[in-house]
């Protein structure tokens, strides 16, 4: 018996539609009440993950989210950060320059928002994938302040 399954998100548990198919839930919801412990693992922010998590009831066996491309771990049960490895201000502000060199959109994460100037073609995608509502800002700089 498995200690523990961690799971890619997109193309892996959820096929092309993004649905999670009935046989998935079932056959995951088991393995944790035999004592398995699912994670889900994405380069997905958190906030468009935890629908997907409480619906395979991570919540209820205490398990985690590892988000962010590794950057974050998540408890599904509480919603402590347990790990978290976080690009700086000056980090985020360096990148978004350089988005701007290259004519190109960025975006970022603020809580369950997507965030940026530009909704472009990409941010409706990302809306689609994660479920997260993007929030226009002026000025990408002054609203990343953390």
């Amino acid at each position: 018996m498995y200690k523990m399954l961690v799971l890619d998100v997109d193309d892996t548990l959820l096929g092309t539609e993004k649905q999670l198919t009935p046989e998935n839930k079932d056959a995951l919801i088991s393995l944790q009440e035999k004592g398995t412990r699912v994670v889900l693992a994405s380069g997905r922010p958190t906030g468009g993950m935890i629908e997907l998590a409480r619906e395979l009831k991570l919540d209820e066996y205490d398990s985690h989210i590892i988000s962010f491309n590794g950057g974050e771990i998540v408890s599904v049960k509480t919603g402590e950060v347990l790990y978290a490895k976080p690009l700086t201000k000056d980090e985020a502000h360096a990148l978004y320059n350089y988005s701007k060199e290259c004519d190109c959109a960025i975006i970022t994460y603020q809580g369950d928002n997507i965030v940026g100037e530009d909704r472009t073609e990409y941010v409706v995608i990302e809306e689609d994938i994660t479920g997260m509502d993007f929030k226009k800002v002026d000025s990408f700089v002054e609203e990343v302040d953390y």
